[in-house]
């Protein structure tokens, strides 16, 4: 399901504030690829929190971001390319799973300081890791990934961070595991021809043909052990210990992102638009649609700085969710 007519009609008179409007500021949001559920959401959120000139919801601030605000979603070819563009100052905000932005602030190293400057201002969702084995192969547990054929993600791909963090977490290191560099459904193709052992997969929801494969007796899932589960909670990348269908294994939150230097003022508008109650049915049209987006704030220990216009609204309202 689409974004709603209400919010369809709001960016294009979002577009033409932009072009007009006195005051006027952007605010983008990096939401991944357009075909994604995230890019959707980022749409939503960008339609909620936007206040051009004239709009009469926004006669109460709280229902949006401050007067003159325009929020877009920007589609991105992947979602490290978000937070690279709040590194390079090229972006307000973005979308990200805890990890990924996580791995890049512990690299923010000589050259990349600015990797730093990520802040969080709410969870927007959440992505379960999965290891899927060939039904009939020998891979049954973790231990038995050694010196197996291993799909682990493209260079550089999401699966790549959670495939290093569960491998290293596992302590089978880069020469114990054949590394395939493949993922999703090039990776279920090859567990069906034979030719991969295991694979790697996190998301947020299980793809239908990983759900065939499985139904069909051609992969199963594979728990993690104990050990590799604390491990991995305990790498501060965000990880948390879950069952999903009966399967240990873990998950991590997909996380609102801003810029360090972009205003607290303008960061604690568009925060408090975002997780008022009364803008819920905007973010949530359907309980059963997937791309609905349902907001929270993370728990104080979480992995990612919160950004200071955040904290405010937290502080000041307490412990928040739309």
């Amino acid at each position: 399901m689409r974004t709603p007519m209400f919010i369809a009609s709001l960016v294009l008179l979002a577009a033409a504030a932009f072009a007009a409007g006195p005051g006027r500021m952007a605010f983008e949001i990096a939401a991944g690829p357009v075909s994604g559920d995230l890019y959707i959401q980022g749409e939503r959120l960008a339609g909620v929190v936007s206040h051009p000139p004239g709009l009469s919801r926004c006669a109460d601030p709280a229902l949006c971001g401050p007067e003159g605000l325009i929020a877009t979603a920007r589609a991105t070819a992947g979602v490290a390319d978000g937070l690279l563009a709040i590194a390079r100052g090229e972006i307000a905000s973005a979308f990200a799973p805890a990890d990924v932005a996580a791995a890049m602030r512990l690299s923010a190293g000589k050259g990349k300081q600015n990797q730093s400057r990520l802040r969080t201002i709410g969870l927007v969702g959440e992505e379960t890791l999965f290891v899927v084995a060939a039904s009939k192969g020998p891979v049954t547990s973790l231990r038995g990934l050694r010196n197996r054929w291993v799909g682990v993600g493209a260079r550089g791909s999401r699966t790549r961070v959670a495939a290093n963090a569960l491998l290293a977490a596992a302590r089978l290191g880069p020469n114990d595991v054949r590394r395939a560099e493949v993922d999703g459904a090039e990776a279920a193709k090859l567990i069906q021809a034979k030719r991969l052992d295991a694979f790697i997969w996190i998301g947020a929801k299980l793809p239908a043909p990983l759900k065939t494969l499985i139904a069909n007796g051609h992969a199963r899932i594979i728990p993690l052990d104990k050990g590799t589960v604390l491990r991995l909670t305990a790498a501060r990348l965000g990880y948390t210990a879950v069952k999903k269908d009966d399967i240990d294994t873990v998950a991590v939150p997909v996380v609102w992102l801003a810029d360090e230097k972009q205003s607290a003022d303008i960061v604690f508008s568009v925060a408090r638009a975002a997780f008022e109650a009364r803008n819920a049915a905007l973010l949530n049209p359907a309980q059963s649609d997937p791309s609905s987006l349902k907001l929270s704030q993370p728990p104080a220990d979480f992995v990612l700085p919160m950004h200071a216009g955040a904290a405010r609204l937290f502080a000041a309202n307490g412990r928040a969710s739309n």
